[in-house]
């Protein structure tokens, strides 16, 4: 049984399903893949993350960064009203104590991210992005024990 983050068992799982795609060995390949499926559900999900949120297959091009995620994300406005939806770039990198998670607007339909303040007030694509990678770092550094029946959430 291996105790470690949620962050460094997705990290580790995509590094052994690359290794195992590399080497042509398909029926670790297909447990590795069952394991991210898995791990998906344990991702930032609904309050925003109303479509959920997918571990991307192929590993980050940026050495620096470890994991990296796109997520769409339902945006409010300062009346508490749905306004429409944004992408983000969530980024994952390993620090000597842990890691930082950065999250990065990305698109939002047809507007220019300088038009976003005009959706919530002065600050609101950066708070927004500060709930976002502050969710994820949440949700990445909660401790997941291994085992063969799958991944259960170690007591805090």
């Amino acid at each position: 049984m291996t105790t470690r983050t949620l962050a460094a068992h997705i990290a580790s799982t995509l590094l052994a399903r690359h290794n195992c795609m590399l080497n042509g060995n398909t029926d670790w390949q297909e447990k590795h893949e069952d394991r991210l499926k898995e791990m998906e559900n344990l991702l930032p999900s609904g309050s925003g993350f109303d479509m959920g949120t997918k571990i991307p297959r192929d590993l980050s091009d940026d050495p620096e960064t470890f994991l990296e995620f796109v997520v769409d994300y339902h945006l409010m406005n300062g009346n508490g009203c749905y306004c429409g939806w944004v992408q983000f770039k969530v980024s994952v990198n390993a620090t000597f104590d842990g890691i930082h998670v950065s999250a990065t607007m990305t698109g939002h339909e047809d507007l220019p991210r300088d038009e976003f303040e005009d959706l919530g007030g002065e600050g609101f694509v950066d708070h927004t992005e500060e709930y976002v990678a502050e969710t994820f770092h949440q949700f990445l550094t909660t401790q997941y024990t291994l085992k063969v029946t799958g991944l259960k959430k170690t007591a805090a």
